[in-house]
């Protein structure tokens, strides 16, 4: 995969580490009217969130400064697990503030903290797992199935900037005499006949 590619894991990686750090240390929840705040680092979910998000930032931080298609597969994994996680924290804590919110006296509100966690989860394993199943783009050199049955390499025409394979003015003249019949061949594939062959060929039909 290129660089660049890359390093864009890897700089998402390391964003959404830090994301999900912030969160896990941000109130989830609040009781009386954000008097009492509720951290996610204060139970066992928030610590395996911000362990998470530490394990995305240095991944991120070795993939920036040492890429290896390893470092894609850490993000991807450990990002998408931590997604799929705090998404059904997310759930849960949505629960608890409808159970809450039936008691006048507790006044919950919700926190910012595991809605950043979330952010966080998605931009590391979502941004490392679209280019998982990526392959580098094939390389220009001709293959033997791109070479005619004659075992002479196709010449470009001239004007479109590419190079003989071959120099010979022999080879060149003839190439040149075989442009209208490349220029057939184009209009074939198109599936356009001109008006002249399909007289040519009903006259051909007729007894």
């Amino acid at each position: 995969m290129p660089a660049a590619q890359e390093r864009r894991v890897a700089s998402a990686a390391v964003a959404g580490g830090v994301l999900m750090a912030i969160g896990a240390f941000l109130p989830w929840l609040t009781l009386y009217a954000g008097l009492h705040p509720l951290r996610g680092v204060i139970g066992l979910n928030g610590r395996v969130l911000a362990a998470g998000g530490a394990v995305c930032l240095v991944a991120g931080v070795r993939g920036w400064v040492r890429p290896a298609p390893g470092v894609r597969w850490v993000v991807a994994l450990v990002g998408g697990a931590l997604a799929v996680f705090s998404v059904w924290l997310m759930v849960q804590l949505l629960i608890t503030y409808r159970d809450l919110h039936a008691n006048p006296m507790l006044v919950p509100r919700l926190g910012p903290g595991l809605f950043i966690a979330v952010a966080g989860a998605l931009v590391a394993g979502a941004t490392a797992a679209r280019t998982l199943g990526r392959r580098p783009n094939a390389s220009a050199t001709p293959t033997p199935s791109m070479t005619p049955p004659s075992g002479e390499p196709w010449e470009a025409p001239r004007g479109l900037g590419l190079r003989k394979t071959h120099g010979s003015s022999e080879r060149s003249s003839a190439a040149r005499t075989d442009y209208p019949l490349l220029a057939g061949h184009f209009f074939v594939i198109l599936g356009y006949r001109f008006p002249h062959q399909v007289a040519a060929r009903k006259d051909g039909a007729q007894p």
